[in-house]
């Protein structure tokens, strides 16, 4: 069925815009086919350009070695697009196409931001904090996770996944969430992280 539609249309790009849109149309022509991009999909490629140097050598030197499945992750993208459809639908499909390229990085140890927001609007201490995750820009995502016994609902996995979505819609990710200098971050979407979650936590993930 997949190589029949890849022939039908006239490129790739092709195939993600009519994957999406069968996603809005047939739940079950969408399970099956995300199931075919999560047996093939790789869950850190591409990485993101970097701004210089000395961000690329970070990001290479991530300690990625959390054992997720490439398929869980896919499926957890699956689950966060169905929730966000709910909640705010994505007419133009920029929400699904940039989850379709996001990178997702995870690393064992926490990491110090020198400024940053709570999700109440509060600023970090001065002298920064050590996060649970961070939106880098729209197609590149970095989450804290201990082990292999932590599943995806208790990281920042979903909270991550609406700063990249508001930045593929806005332009910026509303960094200070329910805070006031940013707009983008409402209470609905707060309520659509614990959703995912709950969801995930059905699942096993």
């Amino acid at each position: 069925m997949i190589s029949w539609l890849k022939q039908k249309l006239k490129n790739p790009s092709d195939f993600q815009i009519g994957f999406l849109t069968f996603v809005l149309a047939s739940p079950v022509f969408a399970a099956i086919v995300a199931l075919h991009l999560a047996l093939t999909a790789c869950v850190g490629s591409p990485l993101p350009k970097a701004e210089n140097k000395q961000r690329l050598n970070e990001i290479r030197q991530l300690d990625c070695n959390v054992p997720y499945r490439e398929s869980k992750i896919h499926l957890a993208k699956t689950v966060f697009y169905s929730v966000w459809l709910d909640n705010f639908k994505d007419p133009d499909l920029a929400v699904g196409m940039n989850l379709d390229r996001l990178c997702v990085e995870f690393s064992k140890k926490r990491w110090k931001v020198d400024r940053g927001y709570y999700e109440d609007g509060k600023r970090l201490p001065i002298g920064g904090a050590n996060v649970l995750g961070q939106t880098f820009n729209r197609s590149y995502i970095r989450v804290y996770s201990a082990g292999k016994d932590t599943k995806l609902y208790k990281t920042s996995f979903a909270h991550e996944l609406v700063h990249a979505s508001l930045m593929a819609l806005n332009g910026q990710a509303d960094p200070d969430h329910l805070g006031n200098k940013y707009q983008g971050w409402t209470l609905k979407h707060s309520q659509l992280i614990d959703r995912v979650n709950a969801e995930l936590l059905f699942l096993g993930l």
